[in-house]
């Protein structure tokens, strides 16, 4: 049997400060279009780790959340905006209050 993996993040850069900013709408045509489920994983304080615009490490800890898959099939190409607010929930609630753009 034949699998394909897909890895598209939530946004076409990082954020310059660290929350998050608004899905893109590719990868999600490209999932309901083929019927694939949608892993949302959310990586959280990763600024700490990896400041902005630099390639150099720090000592600290990334939080890394792998949710519950999405099935693509309960949406439809008519509902993308819902299943995109479903995934991006999903995503948020691995993120700090600061992260999400809450705080």
């Amino acid at each position: 049997k034949f699998s394909v993996w897909v890895m598209i993040f939530r946004e076409d850069t990082s954020s310059s400060d660290g929350r998050m900013r608004a899905l893109k709408k590719g990868g999600f045509m490209t999932a309901l279009q083929h019927e694939l489920p949608i892993l949302p994983v959310s990586i959280s304080v990763s600024r700490e780790v990896l400041p902005d615009r630099s390639l150099k490490l720090l000592p600290g800890k990334i939080k890394i959340t792998i949710h519950p898959a999405i099935e693509t099939k309960n949406y439809g190409l008519e509902r993308r905006d819902a299943l995109m607010g479903d995934v991006r929930k999903a995503i948020a609630r691995g993120l700090t209050e600061w992260e999400r753009g809450d705080g």
